[in-house]
């Protein structure tokens, strides 16, 4: 193996490097308050459209049963699941409004509240977009960028409402609930404030390693330093097997999902995933690549 083909082969393919969600919060929101007295203990969630402030949430069931509202940071609580058994699942509303239902995990946004849909949609899920833009309409300051916080008097104000966010008239009854003075968020700007907020979670830099099969042995062939910016991939990578080789650089996209599968006219190829809980600690990317010239290994990112 050669520094050249190594390094041609692993630029092709991080150069495709994709990830596919984060924010503040407004002040105000109410802070995390949970049902005392689970069986287990408790373990944080976050549910970002960016951060959504004092959304009501329900999870789990009999002793295990968590529920209140989100804090400033969109957190809320839950017991995680046995080891085997399905995550427990988690309720959203404002008052009487219910946006849906998901499994609990790190981090949930609206796909997570719709069966089958993905920030990697195109067009985006309609019914994803609609609580999405519901969410932005509600949030106490209009500017969704520091965070969504509801005020209690919303919720207060939406007790006992309902909305169908699958609607085909969903604009008209959305209006009829909303508190006066607030206005939809039409679903293209809700859309790309959901987009922007699911990569800027992945924004920042990375170390990262490839590494592949040599001899037997599965061996790290190079390093690479990624920097992430919105939808944007830069970096510079070394291979460091057998002998420090040539500098190269990285140039990629990203997409809000966090999975990339990408051919290069070099003939590699790599599939990948990218995923957060929230946190740069919990923040990284894993994945697969190969070359008919050099074989196939996988790739290791850590948020920095």
């Amino acid at each position: 193996m050669n520094c050249r083909t190594t390094r041609i082969a692993l630029l092709s393919l991080l150069a495709g490097l994709g990830a596919g969600c984060g924010g503040g919060g407004d002040s105000g929101s109410a802070s995390a308050a949970a049902t005392p007295g689970p069986s287990a203990a408790t373990v944080k969630g976050k549910f970002v459209d960016s951060a959504v402030g004092n959304l009501h949430y329900s999870c789990g069931t009999g002793a295990d049963a968590t529920s209140g509202v989100t804090d400033s940071l969109g957190q809320f609580d839950f017991v995680p699941a046995a080891t085997g058994a399905a995550a427990p699942l988690c309720t959203f509303s404002v008052g009487g409004v219910v946006l849906g239902t998901a499994s609990a995990g790190a981090m949930l946004t609206p796909f997570d509240l719709v069966p089958g849909a993905s920030p990697n949609d195109v067009p985006l899920n309609t019914r994803a977009v609609n609580i999405a833009r519901f969410l932005q309409s509600i949030d106490s300051d209009g500017n969704g960028s520091n965070g969504i916080s509801i005020p209690e008097a919303t919720n207060t104000l939406l007790t006992g409402k309902t909305l169908d966010f699958a609607a085909a008239n969903f604009d008209t009854l959305a209006a009829i609930v909303l508190p006066a003075g607030k206005t939809l968020v039409s679903a293209a700007n809700a859309g790309d404030a959901l987009k922007s907020t699911l990569l800027g979670v992945y924004a920042g830099t990375y170390s990262c390693t490839y590494s592949g099969v040599v001899g037997g042995v599965n061996r790290v062939l190079g390093t690479v330093s990624v920097t992430i910016t919105f939808d944007t991939l830069t970096g510079t990578g070394v291979p460091t097997y057998p002998t420090t080789g040539t500098p190269f650089d990285v140039d990629g996209s990203l997409t809000p999902g966090g999975v990339t599968n990408t051919s290069t006219s070099t003939g590699a190829t790599f599939a990948g995933t990218f995923t957060s809980g929230g946190t740069a600690a919990t923040t990284g990317g894993t994945g697969t690549w190969s070359d008919p010239g050099l074989g196939s290994g996988t790739w290791d990112c850590k948020h920095s």
